[in-house]
């Protein structure tokens, strides 16, 4: 029988988890992403649905949900047919759509198909840099290129504003980790041993002298720089921060030659969306393994 998971039930989880430890990079790296798991379960960030035999957990599907939206985190254990069935009949009566990535479940959609789900892509959207005028940022605002000393401050505020978001890491972890490891895996991509950090067209902003925002990059490709991370403090925010930290990356892609800027999101962030059509946004797809549920 089907019924949610305890807050307290994280440590019964490592016999399920075990299996995953071959997507870490090592012993200790899994450790921190279990002991997250488990801190996240027990704040209830992350809800679960299970399935026992007994007092024992058979298979565990662990969600995020926000509003009508949940992304599936992943499925452990022995996610049958059976088991994903029951786990629909709980979140179609009550979500308006579910995503999730294509290692958590590559053949859900498949086994899935006789219930009307059907495959969408994330949208990535790519910017063509030529077809945008670049307006002078706010004149109270002082944006400039990064530096590495930047790290000490801005690691605190990413962390910050991800703190609510654990899922949709997907450069960075298979899921987004604590505020502590995300915090360690931030240090590892801005001093270069993680990804292919971009610092000459990562930028951060100034307000009255106080830390306002901040924009990183990464290269995906020669031509395409893939606009990582995009933060402004809450004090910030309705003062164009933002949007001068995006055109002033345009700016440096120009200098350097790459002429795509690329980011991901989903086709429901609609303020995220009508902001990049304001700055004529050219829509391209990648395969990201999301999935609807209703209205399809």
């Amino acid at each position: 029988m089907l019924r949610p998971l305890p807050r307290d039930a994280g440590p019964q989880l490592d016999p399920l988890t075990a299996p995953l430890v071959k997507a870490f990079p090592d012993g200790t790296a899994f450790f921190a992403w279990q002991v997250g798991l488990e801190a996240a379960i027990a704040s209830g960030q992350v809800t679960g649905l299970a399935r026992y035999a007994g007092d024992d957990l058979e298979a565990v599907m662990l969600i995020q949900e926000q509003g009508g939206l949940a992304t599936i985190l992943v499925g452990l254990g022995a996610c049958t047919d059976a088991f994903l069935e029951a786990c629909l009949d709980d979140l179609q009566g009550r979500l308006d759509a579910l995503i999730w990535d294509e290692w958590v479940g590559a053949d859900w959609p498949a086994r899935l198909a006789h219930r009307g789900i059907r495959a969408y892509e994330l949208e990535t959207r790519v910017q063509e840099l030529a077809r945008t005028p670049v307006e002078a940022p706010d004149p109270a605002l002082a944006i400039r290129p990064w530096r590495p000393e930047d790290a000490a401050d801005v690691i605190p505020l990413l962390a910050t504003a991800n703190a609510t978001t654990l899922a949709g890491l997907f450069l960075t972890y298979p899921i987004a980790p604590t505020p502590a490891a995300y915090a360690a895996t931030m240090q590892a991509i801005l001093a270069g041993e993680k990804g292919d950090f971009l610092p000459e067209a990562s930028h951060v902003a100034y307000l009255d002298g106080r830390l306002a925002g901040v924009l990183l990059s990464v290269r995906q490709d020669a031509e395409t720089s893939i606009l990582f991370e995009l933060a402004t403090h809450p004090w910030a925010r309705g003062k164009q921060v933002g949007r001068s930290l995006v055109r002033a990356k345009q700016q440096s892609l120009r200098e350097l030659g790459i002429p795509r800027l690329a980011f991901i999101t989903t086709p429901d962030n609609l303020p995220i969306h009508r902001f990049y059509r304001e700055e004529e946004i050219v829509e391209r797809s990648a395969t990201r393994g999301a999935y609807w549920l209703r209205g399809t």
